[in-house]
């Protein structure tokens, strides 16, 4: 399946990424902990993936958050980004298996950790739309 996107693609990608988010935070809210972290992991991965696709009209092939924020501060010379990437690695690590763990694993994710996946894909949300 061959798709053409274009920017204004990229702007509904950002408003669902919002949306995710926002889902994530009331998901949190009601104890829904799994989907929450799932919901951030994707409000993050969305929003990169868009902001991405804004600079250099390639969408990455990859859920990597690392490899796409990595990715991002190539393309937009943003060594803030690489800061943060590695000041928040273990929180980044976490949110990006919390996309396998809401969905397979039969371990579950604490409240503490939901908590921590939303708050990251806060800030990397901020993040992308600062750079």
């Amino acid at each position: 399946m061959n798709m053409e996107f274009t920017h204004e693609d990229s702007k509904l990608w950002i408003t669902r990424s919002r949306q995710f988010l926002q889902s994530a935070r009331d998901n949190l809210n009601k104890n829904r902990i799994e989907i929450a972290a799932f919901e951030a992991e994707q409000a993050a991965q969305l929003a990169l993936k868009a902001r991405i696709f804004q600079l250099e009209e390639i969408i990455p092939r990859t859920r990597s958050i690392r490899e796409l924020l990595r990715r991002l501060a190539l393309l937009t010379n943003n060594h803030g980004i690489n800061e943060f990437l590695e000041s928040n690695l273990s929180s980044i690590r976490l949110l990006e298996e919390s996309h396998d763990r809401a969905r397979y694993s039969p371990r579950m994710l604490n409240k503490e950790d939901a908590t921590r996946c939303v708050a990251i894909a806060e800030e990397v949300l901020q993040l992308i739309f600062e750079s």
